[in-house]
């Protein structure tokens, strides 16, 4: 500062120092859905994750769409801290979902990943199938061995891993 007979006089620096941080926090390494099924059955998601390197990691965000280009985003994100490596997601529907873990720093800037964990998607199916149909036994109500053989009209579903046949000594089926 100079007055106006030419005397000056120096400010002392400010403290503390501001620090320009512009650059995003390394991103995140072994994401995954919690277990290892590919299927879902009660629409209540789990994603984990590995910090990322940075050390100005001051939260994580995770995003969960319900499509493969991560165009649609299925409810809102959630934030966790940067100690929590894990965050939790209530699918809305039954159907495909695919996730985004996003590590922000002090500074505010994310790393923000260009697509969508297309590798590790998950399918929620909370819709039991169609029962099997037209339940019979081929040998009629009285046989005399030890072996006897059912027949039935497979489920209607198209998702079918498996149907299973049980027995039952009485007509109560208990």
């Amino acid at each position: 500062t100079t007055d106006l007979a030419g005397n000056t006089s120096t400010s002392s620096c400010s403290s503390p120092a501001v620090t320009v941080d512009t650059a995003a926090p390394d991103p995140v390494a072994s994401v995954g859905w919690d277990g290892s099924a590919a299927y879902d059955t009660d629409g209540n998601l789990r994603v984990n994750w590995t910090a990322s390197p940075s050390t100005d990691v001051a939260s994580y965000k995770l995003e969960v769409y319900s499509d493969a280009s991560c165009s649609s985003i299925d409810g809102t994100a959630t934030t966790v801290n940067s100690s929590t490596y894990t965050a939790d997601h209530t699918a809305s529907s039954d159907g495909d979902y695919y996730f985004k873990v996003i590590p922000i720093d002090t500074a505010g800037n994310e790393n923000v990943p260009s697509g969508c964990s297309i590798t590790t998607k998950i399918t929620v199916d909370t819709t039991a199938p169609n029962a099997a149909t037209s339940l019979s036994w081929n040998e009629g109500t009285t046989h005399d061995s030890h072996t006897i053989n059912a027949s039935w009209t497979v489920s209607s579903s198209t998702d079918i891993a498996s149907q299973t046949l049980r027995v039952h000594s009485n007509s109560s089926c208990s």
